[in-house]
């Protein structure tokens, strides 16, 4: 991945986190891990986690994943990002499914990843 879609995946987690307004230690310590996976510059960390201040556009960071591999895997991400808490709400749920969207893929994959990610908790 480029840093452009690495900090786009970024954005993406984080809005899924922040879906039902809060974050808890274990949602912030899996964006703080997927910041380091990705090897983010400070700047770049910045950039991405700037969807905690505010309302991301989702279409908006999907269009810099312009690859469907990339597009699955940032769909994976985020639904274990959804799931990593181990409370996923209905509208984490939902923000899962705007991703889909937004990703250009369609409510089974979501849920398919949905399940994946809850097998893996």
């Amino acid at each position: 991945m480029t840093i452009a879609e690495k900090v786009a995946a970024t954005r993406i987690v984080a809005a899924v986190i922040m879906a039902d307004g809060a974050i808890t230690d274990v949602e912030h310590a899996f964006l703080d891990q997927v910041v380091k996976d990705f090897g983010l510059e400070p700047e770049d960390r910045k950039r991405a986690t700037a969807a905690l201040d505010i309302d991301t556009s989702l279409k908006e960071a999907a269009l810099e994943l312009k690859d469907e591999a990339v597009r699955l895997e940032v769909l994976h991400l985020a639904a274990r990002a959804m799931t990593v808490d181990g409370a996923a709400v209905k509208t984490e749920r939902r923000r899962i499914d705007e991703v889909a969207e937004a990703l250009g893929l369609g409510a089974e994959v979501a849920a398919e990843a949905i399940r994946i990610a809850s097998e893996k908790k």
